[in-house]
């Protein structure tokens, strides 16, 4: 009797063990489906906010003169890119921090900022564009255009198939979370001060 009880109680035990590891498999690969949609969602959509932000810095630059729309504008576009990179790290393992080039930049064009004794005012302050800003749009363009360059298609100009989470991580730690490079930004905007 006591026999038959354990065997029975094996029995269940199994069974339950085996259901058990059904249910953890089949919730762990609907996890990573949901997981495998949001990054190519996520990485797709910071694609087209870059892109959209090149747009409107090429146009920026190729008018030099603009109000405070255009900016406003490319201002709103690189806060969005800030906000989508600052949360980067809640999406994607091993991520720390860092400098952070495109909140950077974007604080520099509608503040304006403070650097070793030189003020930088706001971009919009007047109508046109000065050597200055335009040296350092410039600049930012070309880093912009860099990252870009990564993450695009070159057949189609549109967002690359091969880009993993991985790569993408590499892309965002590389070339957006750099220590020292707002420096080059701001330094690129004081050589041509002088000329203004």
């Amino acid at each position: 009797m006591i026999k038959n009880n354990l065997n029975a109680l094996n029995i269940s035990l199994i069974c339950l063990l085996l259901i058990s590891l059904f249910l953890n498999y089949h919730l762990y690969s609907e996890n990573q489906e949901k997981n495998s949609y949001y990054t190519v969602y996520y990485i797709e959509d910071f694609f087209n906010e870059l892109q959209e932000s090149i747009l409107s810095l090429k146009s920026i630059i190729a008018d030099e003169e603009t109000d405070y729309r255009e900016i406003s504008y490319l201002v709103e576009r690189l806060n969005y890119l800030d906000y989508m990179v600052r949360r980067v790290p809640y999406y994607f393992d091993g991520m720390g921090g860092g400098t952070n080039y495109i909140g950077y930049a974007a604080v520099v064009m509608n503040r304006g900022i403070s650097y070793e004794g030189h003020e930088i005012p706001p971009f919009f302050e007047d109508q046109e564009i000065n050597q200055s800003e335009l040296a350092f749009l410039k600049l930012f363009k070309d880093h912009l255009t860099s990252i870009y360059a990564q993450l695009e298609s070159e057949d189609t100009n549109k967002l690359a198939n091969n880009v993993t989470k991985n790569r993408f991580d590499n892309i965002i730690m590389k070339d957006i979370f750099i220590v020292g490079a707002e420096r080059e930004l701001v330094e690129e905007y004081l050589k041509y001060t002088a000329l203004d």
